[in-house]
């Protein structure tokens, strides 16, 4: 290890002081107001490579106050030493900082720290690239925690094999990437850490997915004014379903009029969904029993094991699962709400692997999958080798309801990077005007289509930035007071949850990368 060049407390403390005092007077100095658009934004860049650096400082610090707080060290512990019965209360008693921050700190400083035995050797890190990304202050606090967390679950029951080696410097390759000024969000490095974590342990997903059922709950609590205050903990499919309904119930443009495929032979979906054909609800359709039911005693093994919180639970998705197919349920342009649940083609064949819920970050066992194929309309959309839709071929003028889902599948949401709105809260965008020299009048098809957010569809047509599509998907192409040379820009395809081997290149091939693009 290499020695500090400060070699007394007194020396420490002057250097530090005078690195704050440089620091408050560059702060100081940084008045906003004053600072053209591209300079505000440089400065919260500069500024943010400092709070990297200090932030790693933390982490690094409250890493050793826990190592030196364990509990095997009992009075001689650095926490009890000082009267505090945990060592949150002291690292939040020393910075003046809330609990849970510092508890967020000691947690990843215990998970990456290196050390040195009693016998001089070097214990390497857990995470050694998160690590050093901490001290050089390229890599954040927030983005470090999505990667320690996820990589530590595979960990657990694989071991640090050299895969999630690989897998971590990945992560951290692409958490410090900077392309044209700007880089992945921790969201986004969350989203792919999720992403990394399932395929280097597709069968890992089916006993936490047991455990995350067990947690399930939802409570009626009276507030005392008249009010009930519901709190419900949901799995990652149920979430995805209630999300699904309860965005359609919020979306602005509830029930618009569009002109709409007719499935063939003219079928409802009231059979699918526990309504008698005049679209109410059978009898007991949601309870799924019949009242004698209750009048016998079952055995040991049938006996029903749900606690009342989470049969409650149960009872509430089934309503609101049966309410989504009845006429006159919320729509979602036009059409009732639909769960989208992505699974490769070979997973579902083999029966193994995982499946992506829209809007849920974390993926669902193939059990998940299975149950709602076994159940549930089933609508296929065909990707290309890109994670395009292939074309629907329509020539109708309005986008349909089918088309309208397909780029639901394949967009996900609002395609304009950092939004985050659903499908329920977009509209359809003809990337192309309707009557452009490169479309016959008339015709409408997906790959024309995005969907955007009323705000970037507002924008998009009043602005010089532009949507245009290249190999089937959107991308954004800026003004040239931006970029002179028109770059593409890719748009927000998390929805495409494509795997793939590990990743070889900094950036991972999980993530989207722009290709040059031709007219």
């Amino acid at each position: 290890m290499n020695e500090s060049p400060i070699t007394s407390p007194a020396a420490d403390a002057a250097a530090f002081d005078e690195v704050v005092g440089v620091v408050a007077g560059w702060c100081g100095a940084a008045a906003p107001f004053g600072l053209a658009d591209e300079a505000l934004l440089s400065r919260i860049a500069d500024a943010e490579k400092l709070g990297r650096l200090v932030d790693g400082l933390r982490v690094r610090l409250a890493g050793e106050v826990a190592e030196r707080s364990r509990a095997e060290l009992g009075d001689g512990s650095l926490s009890r030493a000082q009267n505090f019965v945990t060592v949150p209360k002291l690292v939040a008693a020393v910075t003046g900082g809330a609990g849970h921050t510092a508890n967020s700190w000691l947690k990843l400083g215990k998970s990456v720290r290196s050390g040195v035995s009693i016998n001089g050797v070097l214990i390497p890190s857990n995470f050694p690239h998160v690590e050093q990304g901490l001290i050089d202050g390229t890599l954040g606090v927030d983005a470090a925690a999505q990667i320690v967390r996820n990589l530590t679950d595979v960990a657990a029951q694989l071991g640090f094999t050299e895969e999630i080696r690989d897998a971590e410097k990945a992560l951290v390759d692409a958490a410090t990437n900077i392309s044209g000024g700007f880089r992945y969000s921790a969201d986004d490095i969350g989203l792919l850490a999720s992403r990394v974590r399932a395929h280097l342990d597709p069968d890992g997903v089916e006993p936490s997915d047991r455990v995350l059922q067990s947690k399930r709950y939802v409570r009626f609590t009276a507030q005392g004014d008249g009010m009930t205050k519901m709190i419900a903990l949901l799995p990652p499919l149920q979430a995805g379903s209630l999300r699904a309904l309860l965005e359609a119930l919020q979306s602005p443009r509830v029930r618009p009029q569009f002109e709409t495929d007719t499935p063939a032979g003219g079928e409802s979906g009231s059979e699918h969904s526990g309504a008698s054909p005049q679209g109410a609800a059978a009898p007991n359709a949601c309870l799924g029993r019949q009242p004698e039911d209750w009048l016998v005693a079952p055995d040991s093994s049938t006996r029903d094991r749900r606690t009342g919180e989470q049969f409650v639970f149960d009872r509430f998705y089934d309503l609101l699962t049966v309410a989504a197919g009845l006429t006159g349920a919320p729509r979602i342009n036009g059409a009732a709400p639909v769960l989208n649940i992505r699974v490769e083609l070979d997973d579902l064949a083999q029966g193994h692997g995982v499946g992506w819920v829209d809007g849920i970050v974390d993926p669902v066992p193939m059990s998940s999958v299975e149950q709602l194929l076994c159940h549930g309309d089933i609508t296929t959309t065909v990707f290309g080798t890109h994670g395009e839709v292939l074309q629907h071929g329509k020539t109708k003028r309005l986008f349909t309801t089918a088309q309208r889902a397909a780029m639901a599948a394949r967009d996900g949401g609002c395609v304009w990077p950092g939004c985050d709105r659903g499908p329920s809260w977009c509209e359809s965008h003809h990337v192309d005007d309707w009557k452009h020299h490169t479309y016959a009048p008339g015709r409408t098809d997906i790959d024309n289509g995005a969907l955007l957010c009323h705000f970037h569809h507002t924008h998009v047509h009043s602005s010089e930035w532009k949507l245009a599509m290249q190999n089937g998907v959107p991308v954004l192409i800026p003004p040239k007071s931006i970029d002179w040379e028109q770059t593409p820009r890719p748009c927000s395809q998390i929805r495409s949850r494509r795997r793939g081997p590990l990743p070889t290149t900094p950036l991972p091939p999980w993530v989207r990368q722009p290709r040059p693009y031709t007219t």
